[in-house]
């Protein structure tokens, strides 16, 4: 993300809030996963969100719902 130094991107998960949380809510939108609301809080539905966003691309490496190193790559990778 902008602002950010290579290799410091923050695991998020639920409970975080915050630009970070709404960034990603915002990416996972344009990709087509809903994460209602978009309001920077990593809640329930946007855990559920990452959940089906590494489903459908098999990413495996990270916690279920946790958007950690490698959801983050494919998901910048996309928008």
């Amino acid at each position: 993300m902008e602002g950010e130094a290579a290799g410091q991107s923050q695991v998020l998960a639920r409970g975080d809030q915050g630009a970070q949380v709404l960034d990603l809510q915002q990416r996972l939108r344009k990709v087509g996963i809903d994460t209602a609301p978009l309001n920077g809080v990593y809640d329930q539905p946007t855990e559920a969100a990452v959940q089906n966003y590494q489903a459908l691309r098999h990413i495996r490496t990270d916690p279920q719902g946790v958007y950690g190193s490698a959801s983050r790559q494919s998901l910048e990778s996309e928008t």
